[in-house]
């Protein structure tokens, strides 16, 4: 909820939270920013009785309109939140209906932790489901959301969720890409669609770590100063890319002739190949791997232009 505040405070006029939202003061600032402007539009996720109470109960206090509208969460075993099976979906579907102060204006699935494509397809076959299902019962608008997200199958979203039966249902699909700002050098790099689709060309790295190096101890190792609190390592370690020894303008690729094999809180440790040069002073550009868990760690972020000048800062509220 926090950061729906960041963005509504940067006047974002239309926000869909991805959670279940519980807490009763969060809802209130909700209840109370939907009633101010009625141009507003402020939707989340629900997946139990529980949040489905909480909502209705915000809603019944401080809304004046048809209530609070929700979204129905499906999801899968094993996987993320969401309910598990349709009949699970149509109960929490007749209980919104059944509830004041709450209404149900679409339906979320969340494919992104599943691993290969015939799965994602299974789970979305699912959803669509689910949509008819409710749709059939009279207990979704004529006109509703349905969404999905992840950054390695968004193709499929369009594919299997747009298109010709979102037509048919009369749904607005709505894609939410976590990686659609940055992408990045390793887990999207592999998994983005547009291995699949090589027609389409492919996307480039956005975000990149320039760091010193600060001490060659031995032959093959150096040590850089990043650590976990400045990159990612939760879906794999940066990647170097590049060097710039000191003293020198030129940028040489090193990609594939060294590699992170683990990183303390503030020291990078940089296994050099094939005799690989590199001096105390010498800057490595880092690509990362997951980007999701990149912007959290800076306050501040350059932004460079071809010949990597800073040209302007973008600042992160996480």
């Amino acid at each position: 909820m926090h950061q729906a505040k960041v963005a509504r405070a940067a006047g974002i006029s239309r926000i869909m939270l991805a959670h279940q939202v519980l807490d009763s003061t969060a809802l209130t600032w909700a209840a109370a920013e939907l009633a101010r402007d009625a141009s507003f539009e402020f939707s989340w996720f629900v997946d139990s009785v529980e949040g489905v109470q909480a909502a209705a109960e915000a809603g019944r206090d401080h809304l004046s309109r048809n209530g609070f509208p929700v979204i129905l969460d499906v999801g899968y075993f094993g996987g993320r939140t969401g309910v598990r099976t349709a009949p699970q979906a149509r109960a929490l579907a007749g209980a919104i209906s059944a509830t004041e102060g709450v209404c149900l204006v679409g339906v979320n699935g969340y494919e992104g932790g599943l691993t290969n494509v015939d799965g994602v397809r299974s789970f979305f076959a699912k959803v669509r489901t689910v949509v008819e299902d409710l749709a059939a019962s009279g207990l979704l608008p004529a006109a509703p959301i349905v969404t999905a997200c992840g950054s390695a199958y968004f193709d499929l979203v369009a594919s299997d969720l747009g298109d010709q039966w979102a037509n048919q249902q009369g749904a607005t699909v709505i894609l939410r890409s976590g990686s659609s700002i940055t992408h990045d050098n390793g887990v999207y790099e592999h998994k983005t669609a547009y291995s699949r689709i090589a027609r389409e060309g492919n996307l480039q790295l956005a975000l990149q770590i320039w760091v010193q190096i600060l001490s060659a101890p031995e032959l093959g190792l150096a040590l850089a100063g990043m650590g976990k609190r400045d990159a990612p390592i939760d879906e794999g370690m940066p990647i170097p890319l590049a060097i710039r020894h000191s003293g020198s303008s030129d940028v040489v690729d090193i990609r594939g002739h060294a590699t992170v094999p683990k990183m303390d809180d503030q020291h990078c440790y940089v296994h050099l190949a094939d005799g690989l040069p590199v001096r105390p002073g010498d800057l490595v550009c880092f690509g990362i791997s997951h980007p999701c868990t990149a912007f959290d760690r800076w306050r501040v972020i350059p932004i460079v232009n071809a010949s990597d000048t800073v040209v302007d800062v973008v600042r992160t509220y996480f």
